[in-house]
């Protein structure tokens, strides 16, 4: 049997044990307790800090509570919070929180000081009123981000519209001169070219101050060389030996060759690019070789010359090349392919068509041709050369109707 003493000692070791296990039943109660209680007090909230995103989970009560759990320093004066800092946090809620730069904008010989929470110049500019053309000259770019103090200078700024190969609107600051435009542009002009300013020429060093809406020109001067022949002359010579009425070649003509030069000025204006010449000088490389034609006059005299029917007709001169022209006559002569043929367009109720002629100045021919223009006493002579019909012009000649 245990004595009393040792009874006494397993009753308190008993004691003690329960005891125990009662603390520690408590404890996890409580400690279940407190963090059921924490627990339920979090919040899930995405905040926007300086335009970065995240999504947290806070115990902070208000806007202000969760900025300071974030670090934030807060300018309440200037940095941009949303909802205000007094807002009590709901679940699910956004915070944003932008902070306010200070920016010095010298503009105009003066400086402002803006706090903003605009992220670019032009944003800011735009909230506090600043106005800007397009060309001025802003330091930084205008669209550049904004960061921490920062100055941006605006430099007011004129447009000048240059007219070279293209047109181009450009920016330049005020005051500048028009060779130092012509620097910055890099424009390099040659030795002939030209420069007009508005309305005016200018000298390429000139020290003029552009204004706002001037308009420069730049005129490109190049010389040509072109090569061009030279229409050869027709030399009748009466020849008894040959039957009135017909035509032998003596020499066959030859056409010469004239070296031109042109200066060719190049010009682009509102209506677009177009080139003027001028010429400069000629020099005649190869003369020309004239044509040499006897005409007929076997069988004819004075006599039977004037036993025709005359008619003073006023007398105009034609090619085979003419606008409108067939080169083939109404009688089917082909004057392309005869171009010695002494032939002339007539109104038939004058002279009646295949009637043999003599045309002063002009000689023996058929009638072999009409024209829309000829009418009356009006005759067209033939040409085989351009220079010829243009020498020959518009005269009143004697023409003599020989059958």
């Amino acid at each position: 049997m245990l004595s009393n003493a040792t009874k006494r000692l397993l009753q308190e070791h008993k004691m003690k044990i329960v005891t125990a296990v009662l603390t520690i039943v408590i404890l996890s109660i409580a400690t279940f307790f407190s963090y059921t209680a924490y627990a339920s007090g979090k919040r899930t909230v995405t905040f926007i800090k300086d335009g970065k995103e995240s999504v947290i989970i806070t115990h902070a009560d208000t806007v202000q509570e969760l900025l300071a759990e974030q670090h934030v320093h807060l300018d309440k004066r200037h940095d941009g919070v949303q909802p205000s800092v007094h807002t009590a946090l709901k679940n699910d809620m956004v915070v944003k929180w932008q902070p306010a730069h200070k920016v010095v904008v010298a503009k105009d010989g003066s400086k402002q000081t803006i706090w903003t929470t605009a992220t670019t110049f032009s944003e800011m500019f735009h909230d506090n009123g600043i106005k800007t053309n397009p060309y001025d000259t802003i330091t930084p770019n205008v669209d550049g981000h904004i960061h921490g103090n920062m100055t941006v200078t605006v430099k007011h700024g004129i447009k000048v519209t240059l007219y070279d190969q293209n047109r181009r609107e450009i920016s330049a600051k005020i005051g500048t001169t028009l060779d130092q435009f012509m620097r910055q542009q890099n424009m390099k002009l040659g030795r002939n070219d030209q420069l007009q300013l508005n309305d005016k020429p200018v000298s390429k060093d000139s020290k003029q101050v552009l204004k706002t809406n001037d308009e420069i020109y730049i005129h490109k001067v190049t010389e040509q060389t072109i090569t061009e022949p030279i229409d050869y002359k027709i030399i009748q010579q009466n020849d008894s030996s040959i039957e009135k009425g017909q035509t032998k070649v003596l020499q066959s003509g030859q056409e010469g060759v004239v070296a031109k030069t042109y200066k060719v000025t190049t010009m682009t204006n509102q209506q677009g690019t177009h080139a003027r010449k001028d010429l400069m000088h000629s020099m005649v490389k190869k003369e020309p070789r004239n044509k040499i034609i006897a005409v007929g006059t076997k069988g004819a005299s004075t006599a039977s010359v004037n036993q025709g029917k005359v008619f003073y007709m006023q007398s105009t001169a034609f090619t085979a090349s003419c606008d409108g022209c067939r080169g083939i006559t109404s009688l089917g002569i082909n004057l392309k392919s005869h171009p010695d043929s002494k032939v002339i367009a007539v109104d038939p109720n004058v002279i009646p068509l295949g009637s043999k002629v003599w045309v002063e100045g002009y000689g023996y021919a058929i009638a072999g041709d009409t024209g829309g223009g000829i009418h009356g006493n009006k005759i067209d002579v033939f040409f085989s050369s351009q220079s010829h019909a243009y020498g020959w012009g518009l005269k009143t000649v004697k023409v003599i109707v020989l059958n």
